[in-house]
């Protein structure tokens, strides 16, 4: 009889020591940091909205999202998150009080925030005041002169012939010649003097008078 009196008070003995260590295991597992992942989308056309400020609401604590819409964060149990971006509704997440795991991923989706306005166009004048204003309107002569003066066809010829080539220009000509040179390497070139196109450009040039000194008087 005391014998089996000793084995159930031993049987209720382990069973109230595995209790009390199943409730220590579960106290010492209870998550105090939580680490949330995830993507922010536009809710209508599924696209991920990049740089969107991911703050922990009352705390000084934040992360933005990266071009591709993904961020990650560490919040505490029972935190709020607020997600906030230019042209986008604000929205929030609840972090559990009790989560599961320390790990959390989600999907947050944004709603535009966009108002359009009428269009309003902006005049200087009213109609009639516009119409009196263009009729009134004198133009100075002077003006008027300097700039025909400055499309002379003479001066700017002269500003042509005296103007040296760019840079740019010389290798072009430069690389042409060579062009030339190699493309008719071990032959002989063709004689312009045969071309009737060239005798076209020269008569045409000397006709224009192209070749006439312009600081000969």
């Amino acid at each position: 009889m005391k014998r089996t009196v000793y084995i159930v008070f031993l049987l209720l003995f382990c069973i109230a020591t595995a209790s009390a260590q199943k409730a220590d295991s579960d106290t010492s597992r209870k998550i105090t940091a939580v680490q949330i992942s995830g993507l922010v989308a536009d809710i209508d056309s599924n696209k991920a909205i990049p740089f969107v400020t991911v703050r922990i609401k009352n705390a000084r604590l934040g992360t933005i999202s990266d071009y591709d819409g993904f961020f990650t964060v560490v919040a505490k149990p029972g935190d709020t998150l607020l997600f906030s971006s230019v042209g986008y509704k604000s929205g929030l997440f609840f972090v559990p009080e009790n989560p599961e795991e320390d790990r959390i991923y989600m999907q947050k989706q944004l709603k535009k925030d966009t108002i359009y306005l009428k269009t309003k166009t902006v005049m200087p004048f009213s109609k009639e005041g516009f119409e009196k204003a263009f009729m009134d309107l004198k133009l100075n002569d002077e003006d008027y002169e300097r700039a025909m003066k400055n499309l002379n066809e003479q001066e700017l010829a002269l500003i042509y012939e005296n103007t040296p080539i760019s840079g740019g220009v010389a290798f072009k000509n430069v690389m042409a010649e060579r062009n030339y040179q190699a493309y008719y390497a071990g032959g002989i070139p063709p004689a312009n003097i045969l071309n009737p196109v060239a005798w076209y450009k020269f008569f045409d040039a000397l006709k224009k008078g192209k070749f006439k000194n312009p600081d000969k008087k």
